[in-house]
C-alpha cells in the first residue's frame, strides 16, 4: 500500500481502536490474527506518513481552557490554503471545516481568556489576508457532544440517552 493509504493490518485493527483507543497491540493481535509487532509497525507507519492521527477526548472543565469560540468566515479561494497553515498552528484548536454558503470556513478553538479572542483575529487578520469574519461565537459551556449530552462538569451523562 502506498503511505496514503492504509494497509490491510490497519483496516482489521481499526474497528478495535475505534470502540478502544487504548487497546493493547495484544489485545488487537488476539482480535485481529496479526502478530502485535506486525499491528505495532503499521499503527507507527499509519502515524508517521499523517493517514492516522490520535486524539483525545477531555471535559473542558479539567482543562485550563474555560472558553469555547467558533468563527464562522468567508475565505477567499486563493486564502484557503494559508488559512489551513494558520489553524494547523493554533494548539487549542478543537475543530475545522470548510463548507458552502457565505460562511465557507468555520473553526472552533478553546481559549483561556476573552483578550484570546482578540488575539486569535488579530493574527488572523495579520497572516491570512482574504479572509473575513462573519461571526464569533463564545459558548462557557457545551450540553452535547458527538450525541451524548453533558452533566454540567463536562462528562457524559450516562443516564441520559445517546441522541444523533
Amino acid at each position: 500500500p502506498s503511505p496514503r493509504s492504509p494497509s490491510a493490518v490497519l483496516l482489521d485493527a481499526l474497528p478495535h481502536l475505534q470502540r478502544n483507543g487504548r487497546v493493547s497491540y495484544q489485545a488487537l493481535s488476539q482480535a485481529t490474527g496479526h502478530h502485535p509487532t506486525t499491528i505495532r509497525r503499521h499503527l507507527e507507519q499509519a502515524q508517521c506518513s499523517g493517514l492516522l492521527f490520535l486524539r483525545c477526548e477531555v471535559a473542558q472543565d479539567l482543562t485550563s481552557y474555560p472558553l469555547s469560540v467558533q468563527w464562522f468566515a468567508r475565505a477567499e479561494l486563493t486564502a484557503l490554503a494559508r488559512l489551513r497553515a494558520f489553524l494547523r498552528e493554533q494548539p487549542e484548536l478543537r475543530l475545522a471545516y470548510e463548507s458552502t454558503g457565505e460562511a465557507n470556513v468555520s473553526w472552533a478553538l478553546w481559549l483561556k481568556t476573552p483578550a484570546d479572542i482578540a488575539r486569535v483575529e488579530w493574527e488572523l487578520h495579520r497572516q491570512v489576508p482574504g479572509v473575513r469574519v462573519l461571526r464569533t461565537v463564545l459558548g462557557t459551556r457545551t450540553l452535547k457532544r458527538l450525541g451524548h449530552t453533558l452533566t454540567p462538569r463536562g462528562r457524559r451523562d450516562v443516564r441520559a440517552p445517546r441522541t444523533s
